[in-house]
């Protein structure tokens, strides 16, 4: 499209559009001569695109460790069940929480069609499968790989593939639908689901393959001959599904301009909430529950139902909250309590595992 300019001239209309916030690539219609500079410019903003996705997950892979560590390099830190210990805990958690948070927003704005991020996504879990190999074989495993396998590799790779099928989604009201529909399948997950019976027979598989969870596929670091490591600041992890939807989520916020920034402060308080009450009480929070919900309230007035469909919809969220309400009363009698007074285990997803 051409547009008159001041001398009687027609200029491109892509040449004088700026380019929207997190699009680094470079618009359509340049004029020859900006050829070489707007091919620069776009290397440049992907190069610093991708830094800024490894800069969070590095981010996020030191909190992880620190939590690991905290007991042996700060001796003199409160006992588990301190309230001071909560307090400590609950901040390394925001903080987590929010870096994660960044890496999956980074990796939604990256400059790739979808078939790249989960191709790059897929490649960069292989180091987890590795592991969890040479565990099963008995090979010994280099420390520093074996806890970046799972606390830098994976939640990279989880936060890719989300991204990638996010920019599947073309439409508000597919994005609100899906947000609906993962509230009550997490909920269905975790109380009865794959994630009821490890957290009900004690695995360790949840805790091995989520950020701040210590090695994947393997029992703690530790020496032979020397006391086992003290217990991490908080037992609670992350998981690489939470990562996954959270990239999926914002790589379609993003890709159809809704309430970016709205979605992202809703999401960082309800998961937070989220995470603290399993700090404080262990018990199971399907991680998809408050995500959805911070999605929906973020981005419902983007949406664009007729009138039919909203009663539909309402029908139908009626029935997921009261079956979703009886699943969780059912489920108190398998996961309310832990032996001898411990705390159960919590969601695959946001879970707790002292």
């Amino acid at each position: 499209m051409k547009l008159p300019t001041s001398d009687g001239s027609d200029e491109n209309i892509a040449t004088t559009m700026p380019a929207a916030d997190g699009d680094f690539s470079p618009r359509a219609g340049n004029l020859p001569d900006n050829a070489p500079v707007a091919a620069a410019t776009a290397y440049k903003g992907r190069t610093e695109a991708w830094l800024t996705v490894g800069l969070w997950a590095v981010v996020a892979f030191l909190l992880g460790v620190l939590n690991e560590n905290a007991r042996l390099l700060f001796p003199g830190l409160p006992a588990e069940e301190a309230q001071a210990a909560h307090a400590l805990a609950a901040g390394y958690l925001a903080l987590l929480l929010a870096s994660l948070l960044f890496t999956a927003r980074s990796a939604a704005h990256l400059p790739h069609r979808a078939g790249v991020l989960i191709a790059v996504g897929a490649l960069l879990a292989a180091p987890v499968g590795a592991v969890v190999l040479m565990h099963s074989l008995r090979i010994a495993v280099p420390p520093l790989v074996a806890v970046s396998a799972n606390n830098l590799f994976l939640p990279v790779a989880a936060a890719l593939v989300g991204a990638g099928v996010g920019r599947v989604i073309r439409h508000p009201n597919t994005l609100l639908a899906a947000a609906g529909f993962a509230v009550f399948f997490d909920i269905v997950m975790v109380t009865m689901g794959t994630v009821a019976v490890l957290l009900k027979n004690n695995s360790r598989i949840v805790t091995a393959f989520s950020v701040g969870g210590g090695v994947a596929g393997g029992p703690p670091l530790s020496r032979p001959g020397f006391a086992p490591p003290p217990p991490p600041l908080t037992g609670v992890t992350i998981g690489p599904a939470d990562v996954l939807f959270l990239g999926l989520f914002l790589s379609a916020i993003a890709y159809l301009r809704l309430s970016e920034r709205a979605t992202l402060v809703w999401m960082f308080g309800l998961l937070t909430l989220a995470l603290v009450f399993v700090e404080l009480r262990g018990l199971p929070i399907p991680a998809l529950a408050p995500m959805g919900v911070a999605v929906l309230l973020a981005n419902a007035r983007h949406a664009a139902f007729s009138r039919q469909e909203k009663r539909d919809l309402a029908i139908g969220a009626t029935f997921a909250v009261f079956l979703a309400g009886l699943l969780v009363a059912g489920a108190r009698g398998i996961l309310g309590g832990g032996k001898n007074g411990e705390k159960p285990g919590s969601n695959p997803d946001i879970r707790g595992s002292r």
